[in-house]
């Protein structure tokens, strides 16, 4: 039996997984990500792919945060990585590492693209998937085949939602990305107490009723209402699935849902469904490993 390789590569850690003809994930790997250079970087993808690499694996699909040219798999930009992390020909050199057939997306594309195929939008014309983690990123998929643009570049995460200047982590102010992802959350926290958590920490103190953390979480939950209002005035999907960390916090997303919905002027769009994913792990893994194949989707 053949097998495909979906690694997900996210701004703190890179997940890799063995997926059957089914997309079911049978075994992954989980590494740190190791941001320091690009030559450590790419150890740590390596690292993570070498435990699940067999003569039974025909391919490897990659998904990355940043900014990638789908028909060259060159990682030219992003905002969560090091500077150092510019144009690195990512599938050239992993493909000629373990000599396989390699595909390399966004990894808001991959999301969205697993969630159309096996996931909440199997049964939709057209999905939006919205990933909340360190970035913020998406894909849309209408008719089971990513929307990509002219460039590929489709990134919801730096759409301006404000004039504030906020930095987001590319630098610029004011991008939805500035208010709404676990760097957000710590330093939206830290101005209100001065002091530095994770995004873990300040979620347990926000269910335990400490106000500024709930503040923190009210603050988001609007950013994060506002996004997603703007989203289906722009695309009009049939359905939103949430997914990255974020998006298994509820206190975080209920009240943006419902922040949403009661800014929608159009009755039949305040009735878009948005729903968070069922695996948040499995799903960016398996839409990595659905690039492989994406031709053959229907």
């Amino acid at each position: 039996m053949k097998y495909t390789i979906g690694i997900d590569i996210g701004g703190t850690k890179i997940l890799a997984g063995l997926v059957d003809r089914s997309w079911r994930v049978l075994r992954s790997n989980r590494v740190p990500l190791d941001r320091h250079t690009p030559r450590r970087f790419l150890l740590s993808v390596q690292r993570a792919l070498v435990p699940l690499v067999s003569p039974d694996v025909q391919a490897i699909g990659v998904g990355t945060t940043g900014v990638v040219n789908r028909r060259t798999g060159v990682v030219s930009g992003t905002g969560n990585l090091p500077r150092q992390w510019r144009h690195v020909q990512l599938k050239k050199i992993l493909s000629e590492k373990f000599r396989l057939p390699v595909d390399v997306d966004n990894d808001g594309n991959c999301f969205a693209l697993a969630e159309a195929v096996v996931g909440q939008g199997r049964d939709k014309k057209s999905i939006l998937g919205i990933t909340i983690g360190t970035g913020v990123g998406a894909g849309l998929v209408t008719g089971k085949r990513l929307y990509r643009g002219r460039d590929n570049v489709t990134e919801f995460g730096h759409t301006t939602v404000s004039t504030a200047p906020v930095k987001c982590s590319c630098g610029r102010t004011g991008h939805l990305e500035s208010f709404v992802s676990g760097p957000a959350m710590t330093r939206e926290y830290k101005r209100l107490t001065n002091r530095t958590c994770d995004p873990h920490e300040i979620e347990d103190y926000a269910k335990r009723g400490r106000r500024a953390a709930q503040r923190v979480f009210d603050q988001m939950a609007r950013w994060l209402g506002l996004g997603l209002t703007n989203a289906i005035y722009s695309y009009n999907p049939d359905i939103i699935v949430l997914g990255g960390g974020l998006s298994a916090v509820r206190l975080l997303t209920i009240p943006a849902i419902r922040y949403c919905r009661t800014s929608l002027f159009y009755g039949t769009l305040a009735s878009t469904k948005i729903v968070a994913t069922r695996d948040r792990h499995a799903m960016p893994v398996i839409g990595a490993a659905l690039l492989t194949q994406e031709k053959k989707i229907h």
